[in-house]
């Protein structure tokens, strides 16, 4: 809650401000901790340092507005987070990252919920599941990988409703033949029957 209050603060002090230019704030140790590039009386550009020098955010604005692409690095400077914002709003492409550089997830956005395909892996680059999603829940089919290979099934292909297990879940071999099935109603495993 700190932390927010202070960007707004900051944010709001520079978004009256009818003073164009770059203003800069610093660490106690005289690094930069963020930076603001004002034109026309608006921001165009903000920028987020860690203590270490390192850049932590980058963003774009347009007539006061977040817009375009807004990236964020973890501290060892590899890539955290891009995602696009139109209207204020995250709108379009979404990506997120491990601290490896290694990608963790990616999705589309609209008016700040993932919807739309959805991809995410797991931290050694592998793919962990691939579906749609729908307001920030799994909709309809989803494909889920296991981290271990070792396990006797390669993938597994769920049905989800409002992000909940709701229908067939059908496990599969290596070789792509049917492991077992299991049946979910809103996120519970329940008879075989009930799956029709």
């Amino acid at each position: 809650m700190k932390r927010s209050t202070f960007f707004f603060l900051f944010f709001l002090l520079f978004s009256c401000s009818s003073e164009d230019g770059t203003f800069e704030q610093l660490y106690t140790d005289g690094q930069i901790k963020n930076r603001i590039v004002i034109e026309g009386g608006k921001p165009v550009l903000r920028e987020d340092f860690y203590e270490n020098g390192t850049l932590q955010s980058k963003m774009i604005y347009k007539n006061g507005y977040l817009q375009g692409v807004t990236e964020h690095y973890h501290k060892n400077g590899n890539l955290k987070g891009v995602g696009e914002w139109k209207g204020n709003k995250l709108n379009g492409r979404y990506e997120d990252y491990y601290e490896n550089g290694q990608l963790r997830k990616k999705t589309t956005m609209i008016d700040n919920k993932m919807n739309g395909k959805i991809e995410t892996y797991y931290e050694n680059g592998k793919i962990e599941s691939s579906g749609n999603i729908k307001d920030d829940a799994y909709e309809g089919e989803v494909t889920i990988f296991p981290e271990d290979k070792k396990l006797e099934y390669a993938y597994t292909t769920a049905v989800y409703k409002k992000g909940k297990a709701n229908g067939l879940n059908i496990s599969y071999k290596q070789d792509g033949t049917e492991h077992s099935r299991r049946c979910f109603l809103k996120d519970k495993e329940v008879q075989m029957d009930l799956c029709g």
